[in-house]
Parts: C-alpha cells; structure tokens; sequence
C-alpha cells in the first residue's frame, strides 16, 4: 500500500476519510500492473468504486453501506454476500 494510501487508512481511522477513499486512492497508486492484479482479485469491489467513480452509485450511500469494511477482503466479502454472489 502506499503512503497516501496509508494516510487515508489513517484519517478513516479516525472518521475524516470513508473505506471507499483509501480503496481508490490504493488503486490509483497501483500502477497498471498491480491495478489489474487488484482488479481480478477484487471484481466486484472495483466496478462499485469505477461506478462511484462514473456517478453511477452515490458515493455517501456506498461509503455507509461499507462503513464497517477495513479492507479490500471486507468490501468485496459484503458486495458479493449482498449482492447474491459474483457474475
């Protein structure tokens, strides 16, 4: 994970930041092949924050749907026990 990664981990820590912040800001930092990587891992995880991203889903709801996830593991568990399994 990277620094600013680890630094949004922290301030969700502490309430400033939501789960969905450090997910994306993790991404972001990836680089190509590591995003790709986390992309096959975390399928259902990813398309939620590309929709956030998109405007697709809103962000607030997504962040409380989440709000106890401390991790990729977390989030893509509640998604896809939510969701009714994976695609």
């Amino acid at each position: 994970m990277s620094w600013s990664a680890l630094l949004e981990y922290a301030q969700m820590l502490v309430g400033e930041r939501s789960i969905i912040d450090v997910l994306e800001q993790a991404l972001a930092d990836a680089g190509a092949d590591n995003a790709r990587d986390l992309r096959e891992r975390w399928g259902r995880t990813t398309a939620v924050l590309d929709g956030v991203s998109a405007g697709l889903f809103d962000r607030a709801a997504v962040a409380e749907a989440l709000t106890a996830c401390r991790s990729w593991a977390d989030a893509e568990y509640l998604l896809v026990s939510h969701c009714g399994g994976r695609e």
